[in-house]
């Protein structure tokens, strides 16, 4: 009987890592040209792009329940049992947010429920990712070979978006430069460029995506806590997950860049990546000319600093964070429905992730952002004070960075949540989150008492050779 009960237990824990795989797959794939036939067939896709202002009829909603990421999780939560929490406070704070944030998108959706859109953008936003997040969590992965799996199926389908990227914009635009990369960004062609690529992803939805891949390939690369052929496929993905941030151009994903850079320096106190980084900007300093310098100059110093005179991009930012408070102080508790701030607003939507979920959703939803982006702030500095000396900590850091980031960015600057069933960056941020929720958790270090006990039987044994022979 026990042996019978192991083997069973060994069959669902592989099934479970099967579907973790196929879910972090999927994540990716939601926006590619399979992922678009999938909600196509589900009838889903006529919601893209569509709002009730504009006078087009939808009746989508109900069958939003065959997402895959609803659907897989599902699944992974029937074949899983519930573990004990026992996480830090900065993580039990993230699901407290969490939970905020899902009854916030609850209420807000039942008032709405008349709007199918309101339905399928819950459905398919911070309801898929709250799902993900809580099916994640429930697979009992104990070994680094098994997040070096979970790593793998994020890496690789982000490593090929980004090669056709790359593909898609030489053909377009040629040889990337300064100029050419601000003309590309104002191109209306862009748009086309976009969509071929990634379905309904606005740029700043890839650029969000790609922020979130450096990170873990960052810290992938730089360590040896995996194989070398994970660290090859990371490094791979980091050069093309930062040259697809570069040639976007977007201030706000190039900011994200260089902090998450930063931020890996002083967790892993290594040469390697600073060495990496002085390089890089030397490189690129002698590369580009003087006129190329003052180009960039001129492009990015206006919206760093927030200078509303000489930005419009700035000056519309404040505008549209004043917009969404106005419309959050009218409707406090319901919001105006998930997505749909575009049909309220003249800026479409505010560029602040807490101020955005708060017109939407209401208090509870701008609670529940708050909550999380202080909590993932308080742990991240918990993690670089403790740096890169533990397998544990690495681990935890490598997943755990671009979900921070991607809280960070939200307090200056818009991230993308979805667009009816494009979800992929809020889903990966947090399945992300539960993969460092994990390691956190399974991945203990040895007690310092059972490694002080072992040190003094080595040394009684030193002085006592007959324990050795009894020991042996």
């Amino acid at each position: 009987m026990p042996a019978l009960q192991n083997t069973r237990a060994n069959s669902i824990f592989r099934l479970q890592l099967v579907l973790l795989v196929s879910l972090l797959i999927n994540i990716l794939a939601e926006d590619t040209i399979i992922g678009r036939a999938y909600t196509h067939l589900l009838g889903l896709n006529e919601g893209i792009g569509k709002t009730v202002m504009a006078g087009d009829p939808v009746t989508v909603g109900g069958q939003s329940i065959l997402l895959v990421t609803l659907a897989i999780p599902f699944f992974m939560l029937m074949v899983s049992k519930p573990a004990r929490a026992s996480d830090v406070l900065p993580l039990v704070l993230i699901r407290v947010g969490l939970g905020l944030w899902l009854c916030g998108g609850a209420i807000s959706t039942l008032a709405h429920f008349d709007n199918a859109l309101v339905l399928l953008n819950y459905a398919a936003g911070i309801g898929s990712a709250a799902m993900v997040f809580y099916a994640v969590r429930r697979v009992r992965m104990s070994s680094i070979r098994q997040f070096e799996w979970a790593f793998v199926a994020i890496a690789i389908p982000g490593l090929i978006l980004g090669l056709a990227t790359l593909f898609v914009f030489y053909r377009k635009w040629g040889i990337p430069s300064v100029a050419t990369m601000i003309h590309a960004k104002y191109d209306l062609d862009r748009t086309i460029y976009q969509n071929f690529l990634f379905g309904n992803l606005d740029p700043h939805s890839a650029n969000t995506l790609y922020n979130l891949l450096v990170c873990p390939c960052l810290v992938v690369a730089c360590t040896k806590m995996f194989g070398r052929t994970a660290r090859w496929v990371a490094r791979a993905t980091l050069i093309c997950s930062s040259a697809n941030v570069v040639l976007s151009m977007s201030r706000a994903s190039l900011a994200a860049l260089a902090i998450s850079f930063l931020l890996a320096v002083a967790f892993l106190r290594t040469r390697r990546v600073l060495m990496f980084c002085g390089v890089t900007a030397i490189l690129a300093m002698f590369l580009m000319s003087d006129q190329a310098i003052a180009t960039l100059q001129k492009y990015l110093t206006p919206a760093m600093t927030y200078d509303v005179d000489r930005d419009t991009s700035a000056a519309s930012r404040v505008e549209s964070i004043k917009e969404g408070w106005r419309e959050f102080e009218e409707h406090p508790l319901i919001g105006v429905g998930a997505a749909q701030s575009s049909t309220v607003m003249a800026e479409w939507v505010s560029h602040e992730l807490s101020v955005s979920q708060a017109t939407e959703h209401g208090v509870f939803g701008f609670a529940g952002v708050l909550l999380i982006t202080v909590a993932c702030i308080a742990r991240l500095l918990k993690l670089l004070r403790i740096g890169g000396s533990s397998e544990r900590a690495r681990l935890e850091f490598a997943f755990f960075l671009g979900p921070a980031l991607f809280f960070i960015r939200g307090v200056y600057a818009e991230v993308f949540i979805n667009a009816t069933v494009v979800n992929v960056p809020i889903c990966l941020t947090f399945a992300m989150l539960a993969l460092a929720s994990t390691g956190s958790r399974r991945l203990a270090p040895i007690p310092a008492r059972i490694v002080s006990d072992d040190l003094s039987l080595v040394a009684q044994q030193l002085h006592h050779p007959d324990m050795v022979a009894r020991t042996l």
